[in-house]
């Protein structure tokens, strides 16, 4: 049986792949990998001029690897293509954490590869079988209709990547794949850990599926296939509404765009995203999950599998009024009187304390400096001042009332400031408080402090109400945050900011 015309139709329907593309493809040497990398050899040749290379990862549990691993390796050999190669240990990790964890180095080792061969695409052999056991697995974890339409055929391979992972094989039956194979005299190896049921999905294949088929339900694998591609079409429409409401109730997540915008030019990555209560309390409970994927997408997380715990974990946010929830790894969801926020709980290592002289420049992340000059006022200080840009990403001093050299270095409990404009001093603490920056988020706030050990800038949020320029101010030193390296992901990230 050929299923080269039902997987060219099935490319073509879904815009897999584009002639002259570079191309990773997953191949373990079982059945279906084997399937998917002889099928796109043979769609290169006729239909699509593509760059293929071959990858194989040893997840270090099974005495056969080396053999798989070789025979994969000849097949790109014989045809010509670059093969990669790596070996993880998954040796002594617990049953219930195995499947992940492998999940997860198996696409970071993708993720390599694609780099490295610079692909634009990864290809990998999810087949009709798989989109069934998926969609079954997630309507018993209750995760709603994103979970139903299980896997896409086609989707950023990760956050920050901008290689796509897509699935060619996704509308055909294993028995068709088995059949390809007998019918070219393709081998393939078995891997005994497919009929493991310790995994969920194996139980799922070897246990569920066949007892549902024998219990009158032949086609059950057929319409839940079926029932997915129906689902991702609703997903779609409600994906394109979500992003429409997110963009348009979007908002800085504190008080003080500008610390927003240091924040996320420091991390050189969207750190958090918000939208105004009033436009999350209007969503239609459908959209909901929708807009939290527009939120995780905007700070380049990982997806979240919704599931029933997180939904009543949304509601509950929502009647509180204010409260946080962790959805799962970094990812933190919090609500506080005036926004919903998302962000990344974990803190960006910055490279400080350091002394900034005058001049100078310092980097403080791989992505951000501060420099330090001084500047001749020959005009009214004050009137020179409104000349430039109001932005707390830069600090005005009046040299006279600092000591350089400075330090710049992380906040820290007990510090104080004065504010500009404020009566006196306050704790930074509270500054930040009134400034509505999230407790969560404060890890980010840096200070610069003069020789003297006064505080005189808040970069993004303040400077020194005792720096101020005045009229009769004839020297200044401008203290600068600049941008010294693009994002990962700049098509996405320096749109959040």
């Amino acid at each position: 049986m050929d299923i080269l015309p039902q997987v060219s139709q099935f490319v073509s329907r879904h815009s897999l792949l584009t002639p002259g593309e570079r191309v990773v493809v997953a191949v373990s040497a079982g059945a279906d990998s084997t399937a998917l990398a002889d099928i796109l050899c043979r769609m290169s040749v006729a239909d699509f001029p593509l760059t293929l290379a071959f990858a194989y990862l040893d997840h270090g549990l099974r005495s056969q690897a080396k053999d798989e691993a070789a025979y994969v390796s000849h097949m790109a050999e014989t045809r010509g293509l670059r093969f990669f190669w790596d070996k993880i240990d998954l040796h002594g990790e617990k049953e219930s954490a195995l499947e992940e964890r492998g999940r997860r180095l198996r696409y970071q080792f993708f993720a390599r590869c694609a780099n490295e061969f610079q692909a634009d695409k990864v290809a990998v052999a999810h087949h009709a079988d798989d989109q069934a056991e998926t969609l079954l697995m997630h309507l018993l974890r209750g995760s709603g209709i994103h979970g139903l339409a299980a896997m896409p055929p086609m989707r950023a391979l990760t956050p920050h990547s901008r290689s796509q992972l897509i699935r060619p094989l996704l509308s055909v039956r294993k028995t068709d794949i088995i059949a390809y194979l007998k019918e070219r005299g393709i081998a393939w190896f078995e891997d005994a850990s497919n009929d493991d049921i310790r995994f969920t999905r194996n139980r799922v294949r070897h246990r569920v599926l066949p007892l549902l088929q024998n219990e009158n339900f032949p086609g059950v694998v057929t319409a839940l296939a079926h029932t997915a591609v129906h689902c991702r079409e609703v997903v779609v429409y409600l994906e394109e509404q979500a992003q429409t409401a997110y963009s348009d109730a979007m908002c800085a997540w504190a008080a003080r765009p500008d610390f927003c915008r240091f924040v996320h030019m420091a991390a050189g990555r969207a750190i958090a995203c918000a939208m105004h209560n009033t436009a999350w309390d209007r969503l239609p409970h459908a959209l909901v999950p929708f807009v939290l994927r527009c939120f995780l997408r905007a700070i380049g997380s990982e997806e979240v599998p919704m599931e029933e715990s997180h939904y009543a974990m949304l509601e509950e946010l929502r009647e509180h009024g204010k409260g946080a929830i962790r959805l799962s790894g970094d990812t933190v969801i919090w609500r506080d009187q005036h926004r919903t926020c998302c962000a990344h709980s974990d803190a960006m290592p910055f490279a400080l304390p350091q002394q900034l002289p005058v001049p100078g420049e310092i980097a403080i992340s791989p992505y951000v400096s501060i420099t330090a000059e001084l500047q001749e006022v020959k005009v009214n200080g004050e009137e020179w001042l409104r000349e430039r840009s109001p932005s707390l990403l830069e600090a005005y001093l009046r040299e006279a009332s600092v000591a350089p050299p400075f330090t710049v270095r992380m906040w820290q409990a007990g510090d104080t400031v004065w504010p500009l404009g404020a009566p006196g001093k306050r704790k930074i603490a509270n500054v930040l408080s009134d400034a509505k920056i999230p407790p969560l988020l404060r890890k980010y706030v840096m200070v610069v402090t003069d020789n003297r050990g006064d505080i005189v800038w808040l970069p993004g949020i303040t400077v020194a109400h005792c720096c101020r320029i005045l009229a009769a101010t004839p020297t200044v030193i401008v203290l600068r945050c600049e941008k010294t390296a693009p994002f990962a992901d700049s098509s996405r990230q320096e749109r959040q900011i």
